[in-house]
């Protein structure tokens, strides 16, 4: 489940050492209760080397050097994450794709999700495409979504606090890490994924925004 290899983010720019992602879209989704404007994504100053690219435990992986201010990445895509909407124990939250470059841009299916940990660190969860944690969230069906220069598509991540054995570790996550489209690099959003030791969270197909 844990892979090696290079690792891109989308940034926009490293100001007093932070390295901070361009979230494109301008207003939270309608439908989506309790979600708030995206926030970029930031890496603590202490984890940034002189170098400026923050390293990853065991040095296997890092992030590319930033991008100039208000810059897109190549793949034309960047993705950012809606606050979690808490009610019973039920987590959900919305991420979102855009198209931050000047020509249409297709996202199909279900985008590869993980959790990583504060230390940047994947952790030991099992993602199932589709919805299976509630029947209050609805999965459309799998489908290519084009998206035109500004446009943006979202997708949901469901799971629950849920703590049913004590000799168990709960699990929280700090990050959540997005491929948006078969091709592109993954993408970092700051995000707390308390999952309690369920160990299960729920992705939902990327759809258009119920605007």
């Amino acid at each position: 489940m844990i892979v090696g290899g290079k690792y891109a983010v989308g940034v926009a720019a490293v100001a007093a050492g932070v390295l901070a992602v361009a979230g494109c879209g301008t207003a939270a989704t309608p439908g989506q209760s309790g979600s708030k404007e995206p926030e970029p994504y930031r890496v603590k100053a202490d984890r940034l080397p002189p170098s400026g690219l923050p390293t990853y435990p065991g040095g296997t992986r890092t992030v590319p050097a930033p991008s100039p201010t208000g810059a897109c990445p190549e793949s034309g895509l960047t993705v950012t994450a809606g606050e979690p909407d808490a009610a019973m124990g039920l987590r959900a939250a919305a991420v979102y794709v855009t198209n931050c470059g000047t020509s249409p841009r297709k996202v199909s299916g279900y985008p590869l999700t993980h959790v990583l940990d504060e230390d940047l660190d994947r952790v030991e969860v099992t993602v199932h495409q589709g919805s299976s944690i509630t029947t209050g969230i609805d999965d459309p069906a799998p489908t290519t979504v084009e998206l035109a220069p500004g446009q943006r598509a979202t997708a949901t991540l469901v799971w629950r606090n849920t703590v049913t054995d004590a000799t168990v570790v709960a699990t929280t996550g700090a990050f959540v890490e997005i491929t948006p489209a078969k091709g592109t690099p993954p993408q970092l959003a700051p995000m707390m994924v308390d999952l309690g030791n369920t160990g299960k969270l729920d992705v939902t197909a990327w759809r258009r925004p119920a605007d």
